[in-house]
């Protein structure tokens, strides 16, 4: 089902191409300033959007480690390791699942953003590769230390591998 929604919004963001701008994207966008009540960034900058980034990422790292090593948390292992004794023991699964999912499409939004941002601009199929490494399955525990790093290395394709 997550597959046929995710095509569904996709046709529909293609479509309607007054407000996604199509296979075209959203172009242009601006990197207004982040103001947080106190003080305020100007984005513009790349040295500046970069620092913003590094410490939302760095905020975020700590809260989902908070997250994970909470009730709450051991609360979705237990659900992932064995859903039906969890019921048993007396957790609303549903209710779990439904909490995972809104953290897990609130940060995905937050990122999609930050990449809009940096990028200035939105296309309907650049964001693929980069999920394709965050994919839900029982090694992402393992896996995202090496894709952050991996984000991290902006060198080109070429320059590293080995001459042919």
């Amino acid at each position: 089902m997550t597959i046929a929604f995710g095509q569904v919004f996709w046709v529909v963001a293609i479509k309607a191409h007054t407000i996604t701008g199509g296979e075209d994207g959203l172009l242009k966008i601006a990197r207004l300033p982040a103001s947080l009540g106190v003080a305020a960034f100007d984005l513009k900058n790349n040295v500046a959007l970069y620092y913003f980034v590094l410490v939302i990422f760095v905020g975020v790292s700590l809260l989902l480690w908070r997250l994970v090593h909470s009730p709450f948390g051991r609360i979705v292992k237990a659900i992932k390791q064995n859903e039906t004794r969890a019921r048993f023991v007396g957790y609303d699964v549903w209710r779990y699942k439904a909490a995972v999912l809104v953290i897990s499409a609130g940060l995905s939004g937050l990122a999609g953003a930050l990449f809009a941002m940096a990028q200035s601009s939105a296309f309907p199929r650049r964001h693929e590769p980069a999920l394709l490494g965050l994919r839900g399955d029982d090694d992402a525990g393992r896996r995202w230390p090496g894709v952050v790093l991996g984000s991290g290395d902006r060198r080109p394709a070429h320059s590293s591998s080995p001459a042919m």
